[in-house]
């Protein structure tokens, strides 16, 4: 009875051992083939390592699993370990009952042969798992040490990244920093600027986070707004100097030009005109030197302030021009006009047969000598003329201190030597009556009347040459 439950039980036990020996061996192939799948994927991480650092994860799962592997191989060769001491711990006893059923030794002794049989495919099969677990540590190694490569490319293509981000943020900086916000918008650049600022803040986001390769464009961005700005607000500022320094330096032609035409003629004969000219010079240089044209509003107006007072200077440096051209033209009319006077005197001298008498002279506007020249005789208890001249060559006269025809008789003369001695001709040309009054016997004393000496020759002495 005892036999053949032990033999029972051995069956039993062998067929066991077979089936997991078996199942053991399918583990292996299992594994085995789990290994080639990670071997290929290995591969494939290689050739694309973008793709790797999405399938880390999906390896460490993997390493996971294998792990799982080959703790479960670990636990069946446990489990054969135990079966072998189990079954020696059999044999033992069978060897121990050998002498009680000697019957049976041939039946145990082969019983025994077969389970020692079964024990040492046991230790083989052990030794085969041990080696495939060497084998798939080797591969577990193998990957660890690529996915620590590839962290390590990883955290130094960040650290790269990193360096360029923070040297475009360096440069950024310096570039905003060389922009002076208060000139930018004095010249009308101030959203650009602003928007390149919300360039800076967008970056900096993106730097924050993490999103580096966007943090660098951006970046770049920015500095390209900066440079724009920069090179628009210096080509503004050239335009606002060159138009300023144009204005001033034709300012300052036009006082050299007005000082150059101030002469002595010019303020004799065109005071008030000069006077004038100089208030409006003045005030040309006050608006230059107050900067008026600074808050004409935008760059654009406050350039187009600069050219129209550019415009200004140049129309008073044609009122200069255009005033010492009138001086000549009023010099030789009023030499003219002293010529004809001193022929007029002379021919006054020969008809009235006095070779020397004083006169008096003065002006309509006694502080204007382009007025009408108003011409006196002075000759007390006789005969005297009155002339009105004007610098166009017109002029009237009047006779006084004459009784009857005597008035009519040297007015004929008066005529007749003008035009045959000095060929002047005398026409009427207005009846229009000219200021002041004909001369009284004693002649003239108000103001702004000159006294002069008429001399044998018919020239005036003692008198400003102009007039």
């Amino acid at each position: 009875m005892s036999s053949d439950w032990s033999a029972t039980s051995y069956d039993f036990s062998a067929s066991r051992y077979r089936r997991q020996a078996e199942a053991a061996q399918a583990e292996v192939r299992r594994a085995q083939a789990r290994l080639q799948d990670a071997e290929r994927e290995n591969r494939e991480q290689q050739r694309n390592a973008e793709r790797l650092v999405r399938e880390i994860a999906r390896g460490e799962a993997r390493m996971d699993e294998l792990d799982s592997t080959i703790a479960d191989i670990q636990a069946r060769r446990a489990a054969d370990q135990r079966r072998i001491e189990q079954n020696q711990r059999m044999i033992a006893d069978l060897r121990t009952g050998l002498e009680e059923h000697s019957a049976e030794l041939e039946a145990v002794n082969q019983q025994i042969v077969f389970l020692e049989q079964e024990s040492e495919q046991a230790r083989q099969r052990i030794e085969m798992n041990s080696r495939q677990i060497s084998q798939l540590e080797q591969g577990v190694a193998q990957i660890n040490e690529h996915l620590e490569q590839e962290r390590l490319r990883l955290e130094q293509d960040h650290r790269s990244q990193m360096a360029d981000v923070q040297a475009q943020t360096e440069l950024a900086q310096m570039l905003r920093s060389s922009l002076d916000p208060v000139r930018v918008s004095r010249f009308g650049y101030g959203s650009s600027y602003q928007k390149a600022l919300t360039m800076l803040e967008h970056a900096e986001d993106s730097t924050r986070l993490g999103r580096l390769e966007a943090a660098r464009a951006t970046y770049q961005e920015a500095q390209r707004e900066f440079v724009q700005v920069a090179r628009d607000v210096d080509a503004r500022e050239r335009e606002y100097v060159r138009a300023r320094s144009r204005a001033e330096a034709s300012l300052r032609q036009l006082e050299n030009e007005l000082v150059h035409a101030g002469t002595d003629d010019m303020r004799f004969w065109h005071h008030g005109d000069y006077a004038a000219l100089q208030n409006q010079v003045n005030a040309l240089k006050q608006k230059i030197e107050n900067g008026e044209f600074d808050h004409a509003g935008r760059p654009e107006q406050v350039i187009t302030a600069l050219e129209q007072l550019q415009q200004e200077i140049s129309m008073r440096q044609d009122d200069v021009a255009q005033l010492q051209h009138q001086l000549v033209e009023t010099i030789r009319r009023a030499q003219a006009r002293l010529e004809i006077m001193q022929k007029m005197m002379s021919t006054l001298m020969d008809i009235w047969g006095d070779n020397q008498f004083a006169i008096t002279y003065g002006y309509a506007d006694k502080d204007d000598p382009k007025t009408t020249l108003k011409v006196q005789t002075v000759r007390p208890n006789r005969q005297n003329v009155t002339l009105y001249m004007n610098l166009d060559g017109s002029f009237q006269f009047s006779w006084t201190g004459y009784a009857g025809m005597e008035c009519a008789r040297d007015i004929d003369q008066f005529e007749q030597k003008l035009r045959s001695e000095h060929q002047l001709s005398l026409a009427v040309s207005s009846t229009t009556p000219k200021p002041g009054q004909p001369n009284p016997d004693l002649g003239p004393t108000g103001p702004g009347m000159t006294l002069i000496q008429m001399d044998q020759s018919g020239s005036v002495t003692n008198a400003r040459q102009q007039g």
